[in-house]
């Protein structure tokens, strides 16, 4: 090597070969005088063209703030590899050249690194160049790394890993695999590339790699919008754009992007380009994230050409985006572009939006486009769409939404079972189809969810069909005469009949909607130019909590609603509506006159159980109907599965008990870990835990495993003729639990509390002795059914929230048998709350509980044995409780009420051992009756 050495300049030939050691002197030097350093070119290792050898394990750098008018590379080689490369490129650099880390013609170029430090600029204005993490062109390039930090300048393209594959063709007959996989770039804030950026490119295969771009970045140059098409690409990794007929791969590749980002193009993987020939591509699992605000031509996350499979790419993208197309998938003739997700944030501007793309002969299957708030879409939005077959796409609306063109999926063959949901308000001001094609079945339109209802009077399209179900779900604020959906015709379609087919209509009404007899909901209703028509069926469902005919739903005499008519009272009236013992209504008092009817002839049916009516498709004309049938209601027995879960929160607090209560004065002694025998002043901490499996009768049952905790301070002095034990403890208890109900019905959820208690208990010199206890806190619980659910098809749910206090008394007898041995006789009395609430069911109804007395009476014998340091105790008790009833009212109606009262024994073995200063208890106790099941308590003395 040679080296020229000035006061500021260090120039290096571009044909020598320089050692590691010596190249790391070099940049020291340029780093320690680089304002006034200039050099041509810096190479870690330069292999000539004639030599075998590698270009391995070798390092440039640019030090800071220096300009170098050539380009940097740390090993370079034609013959030989080029691996383990590295270069360093300080904050503020300007280098007119390339950066390369490695690079090789015939062998590979893998596990190199470029670090390119803030405020850098690679190129001029006039020059391009670019960044390239390692590049070969017959070989693989992988794990190779570009890391470039904020504010950079980057004229030209920015590449991870490339492998141009210009023997591809001769590789792929030699079952050689070109690669340009696992490689990454990360580009810092408010970094400018005019170029394009791949993660990986070309080759046979290009997967796993990563594209990190932070906030406010620009790729290619700044451009009008109409013709940002012509701007920079991202891709994550691209492969067969050098070849022809070779099966490629491009999957699990990785772009995330942050916010304000500005480019042509986002591409998560990509195969081939329009002239290349690539009959089996593959381009599965990429994944796409970018920010809010970004400004795109188009994106795509998985993109294949011929008999491509593109499948579970996933697109995300934040808010306030503006991007003229997006594709989850796409691929052209004879594909399966397949489960595919596209989800957009708030406030998106779209040409075009489709979660799958397929041509001839191909199937987009399965995708899901989701769209957030005030999205608008100037053409078309679209679950999946191909020649051949469109099958189980998904399309989601959220409110404020304005669509040019929605449908579910397209195709030629087959468009079934695609489901599009419309939230809270909107337009289609186009066409709003399910599945377009010659065979269409099983395609449903949503409007609103059980969660999310729709707005009445807020949504409109031009023109509605292709679907074989509608389902609407309504708010609780629906009124007389509001409409779902309205159509205002397309200009230009002079079809004057909305044919609805023979498709099934499904109106949930929350259970709290005020809606009475004689009124009308139009579901759909059409301009003064049209007309529907409807041959199919309707079925109305309200709640879960009352059994009976709600409604109907039909075309009216005009042909110009389907509408909802009501044929009694959505809300029931305690004074007109009283129920009996078994939660049957009576009288319904909904015999007001419809609307408009012209006869009050009023008839009065009784109610078959049913939760839905199917109505015929005729013409409905309520609105002049003079025989007005007013069915009564009945409360639906499944309902006291949703009861059995508010009754777990008694139970549990009556548990919580036990551990400190269960048997006589001995028991109490044990549990509060205060010895009575000691006549001086004493106190002691104390902890126990009780684990529970039990099982509540309750006409049917309840089924609850749990544990409860008790920690405190116990204090033992004498007194009088006598001996004082009080204590204060902090509480908390938890259980899972299963409700059943005889028919089967199963419930199920779980219910906790914390709380704190205090307790004394005196006991005279002769045996006898007085105790109580009193405890507070806060109880909540939850329930849901897989078999108890609406209509729709969801589980019935909801949380509960209440205060409890519960204490009690007891008195009882010591009577001594000897000196190791004694007998314990006691009755106790005892006592709980807990306070009324109020919840709201997912189904609608507001649920009244009242508050939950129980109230339970104990008599009990224990004995006593007592060895050298442990203790022994044997006791069997028997439990009565009076009240336990579980209560609760819906609009008046009382629902059917499960309970504890009942009779339970119980019996209890349990050892004491002392342990030091430590005392242990444990203690195993079943019972049988009422309440079934087994309970193990441990505890220790401190």
């Amino acid at each position: 090597m040679r080296i020229k050495k000035s006061s500021s300049i260090v120039k290096k030939s571009n044909n020598c070969q320089l050692s590691t050691a010596l190249t790391t002197l070099t940049c020291m030097l340029a780093g320690m005088f680089s304002t006034y350093t200039q050099a041509a070119s810096i190479y870690g290792c330069d292999r000539s063209f004639f030599s075998n050898e590698n270009a391995n394990g070798c390092s440039a750098s640019v030090g800071l703030g220096q300009k170098l008018d050539g380009s940097v590379t740390g090993g370079s080689a034609h013959k030989g590899s080029a691996n383990n490369n590295r270069v360093n490129v300080a904050h503020s650099a300007h280098i007119s050249g390339a950066v390369r880390g490695g690079s090789s013609t015939e062998k590979e170029a893998n596990h190199n690194e470029v670090v390119i430090g803030n405020n850098v600029q690679i190129g001029t204005e006039k020059d391009s160049a670019f960044v390239s993490g390692g590049s070969s062109s017959e070989s693989s390039a992988i794990f190779n790394a570009v890391r470039i930090g904020a504010n950079a300048i980057i004229n030209g393209f920015v590449e991870g890993g490339s492998a141009s594959a210009v023997k591809t063709d001769e590789a792929s007959r030699k079952n050689i695999e070109i690669d340009s996989s696992s490689n990454s770039v990360h580009i810092g804030d408010n970094s400018v590339v005019t170029g394009n950026v791949y993660g990986g490119s070309d080759g046979m295969l290009s997967s796993f790699n990563e594209v990190y771009i932070g906030n406010n970045v620009r790729v290619g140059p700044k451009l009008s919008d109409d013709q940002l098409v012509l701007g920079g690409i991202v891709t994550g990794g691209s492969a067969g754009h050098q070849t022809d007929y070779v099966h490629v791969v491009t999957n699990s590749n990785i772009v995330h992007i942050g916010d304000d980002f500005y480019a042509a193009q986002v591409l998560g993987g990509s195969s081939g380009k329009e002239s290349s020939v690539i009959p089996e591509n593959t381009e599965n699992e990429n994944r796409v994230t970018i920010g809010d605000r970004s400004r795109i031509f188009n994106v795509v996350a998985g993109n294949g050409t011929d008999k491509a499979t593109v499948n579970k790419n996933e697109l995300r993208i934040g808010k306030d985006a503006n991007i003229n197309m997006i594709r989850g998938g796409s691929a052209w003739n004879g594909s399966n572009v397949s489960e595919n997700l596209v989800t957009i944030g708030a406030n998106l501007t779209a040409d075009e939006v489709i979660g799958g793309q397929a041509g001839l002969e191909s199937e987009a299957n399965n995708n899901t486009v989701m769209l957030g708030r005030n999205a608008t879409v100037r053409d078309k939005l679209v679950g999946g769409v191909a020649v051949t077959r469109a099958n189980g796409n998904k399309v989601m609306l959220n409110r404020d939404f304005k669509i040019a063109n929605l449908s579910g999926g397209g195709a030629t063959e087959e468009a079934n079972n695609n489901i599009v949901t419309l939230l809270g308000r909107g337009e289609v001001s186009g066409v709003l189809y399910g599945g377009v094609s010659d065979k269409s079945a099983g395609n449903t339109l949503n409007l609103g969810n059980i969660e999310e209802p729709i707005e009445m009077n807020s949504i409109s399209a031009g023109k509605v069909g292709y679907f074989n179900t509608y389902n609407f779900y309504l708010p609780n604020n629906t009124r007389n005469q509001d409409i779902a959906l309205k159509l205002l015709g397309i200009e230009g379609d002079f079809d004057s009949v909305i044919d609805l087919g023979n498709a099934t209509v499904n109106s949930y009404v929350p259970g709290d909607a005020a809606l009475k007899a004689g009124d009308v909901v139009h579901l759909i209703q059409v301009d003064s130019t049209r007309e529907i028509k409807w041959t199919g069926q309707g079925k109305v469902f309200q709640g879960v909590t009352l059994t009976h005919d709600l409604a109907d739903i039909g075309v009216d005499e005009q042909s110009k609603n389907l509408d909802l008519v009501f044929r009694k009272n959505n809300i029931q009236s305690s004074t007109n509506v009283p129920a009996n013992n078994n939660g049957s209504v009576n009288n319904t008092g909904a015999g007001n006159k419809n609307n408009g009817s012209n006869n009050s002839d009023t008839k009065i049916s009784s109610a078959n159980g049913s939760v839905n009516n199917t109505g015929t498709g005729n013409k409905n004309n309520a609105s002049n109907n003079t025989d007005t049938t007013i069915p009564s209601a009945n409360v639906n027995p499944k309902t006291k599965s949703l009861l059995q879960g508010r009754l777990v929160a008694p139970a549990l607090i009556n548990g919580g008990s036990a551990y400190l209560l269960e048997g006589g004065l001995e028991s109490f002694y044990q549990n509060t870990n205060v010895d009575k025998n000691k006549a001086n002043i004493g106190s002691n901490g104390f902890a126990n835990v009780r684990a529970d499996n039990r099982e509540v009768t309750t006409g049917s049952h309840v089924k609850l495993k749990g544990m409860t905790f008790d920690a405190g301070y116990a204090w033992n002095k004498p007194l009088g003729l006598g001996n004082l034990t009080y204590g204060i403890a902090a509480e908390y208890g938890y259980t899972r639990y299963t409700s059943h109900l005889d028919d089967g019905t199963r419930g199920k959820g779980k219910a906790w509390y914390l709380g704190a208690n205090t307790f004394g208990n005196y006991l005279w010199n002769n045996g006898l002795y007085m105790q109580g206890s009193l405890r507070a806190g806060r109880v909540s619980g939850d329930y849901h059914s897989n078999d108890f659910v609406h209509a729709n098809g969801n589980q019935v749910n909801y949380d509960s929230n209440s205060n409890y206090i519960a204490g009690h008394i007891g008195a009882g007898k010591i009577w001594q048998l000897g000196s190791l041995n004694s007998l314990d006789t006691y009755i106790k009395y005892f006592d709980s709350y807990t306070s009324s609430d109020r919840t709201k069911l997912n189904s609608g109804e507001t649920y009244n509980f009242s508050s939950v007395r129980s109230q339970r009476g104990r008599i009990g014998v224990q004995y006593n044995h007592q060895l050298a340091k442990t203790k022994l105790h044997f006791g069997l008790a028997h439990e009565r409780e009076w009240n336990g009833h579980v209560r609760a009212q819906y609009q008046g109606l009382s629902l059917p009420s499960p309970t504890m009262k009942g009779g339970t024994t119980l019996g209890e073995a349990g050892m004491n051992y002392q342990l030091g200063s430590k005392q242990v208890n444990t203690a195993l106790q079943a019972y049988g009756g009422r309440q079934r099941g087994a309970g193990l308590h441990f505890g220790v003395r401190f």
